[in-house]
């Protein structure tokens, strides 16, 4: 499950934010696949998102991708740190081969 119903979300409601993180979650993954030599930070995902596809998600909202597709066993994470946001080191993933 990727949507964490933290709001008690019934119905529709809930059927399409599913929909959404679902769609993002597979977004996310296919910068990934594109670039599968390349590490990335949240931040840089969200940068790529809003730049080249025009979608303005959240950090949090990326960052739960990318969780999500971790423990899918499709990302990994690495030792390599970069400044994120705020300029605080944020962990970089990869696309697992």
């Amino acid at each position: 499950m990727s949507y964490y119903n933290t709001t008690a979300e019934t119905g529709n409601i809930l059927d399409n934010a599913w929909v959404k993180t679902a769609n993002q979650d597979e977004l996310v993954l296919s910068i990934f696949i594109k670039n599968r030599t390349v590490v990335f930070t949240p931040h840089e995902i969200q940068s790529i998102l809003r730049d080249d596809y025009e979608k303005l998600f959240p950090i949090t909202s990326v960052r739960r991708s990318i969780n999500t597709l971790t423990k899918r066993e499709a990302l990994e994470k690495t030792t390599t740190k970069r400044k994120g946001g705020w300029g605080r080191s944020n962990y970089c993933w990869k696309y697992k081969e």
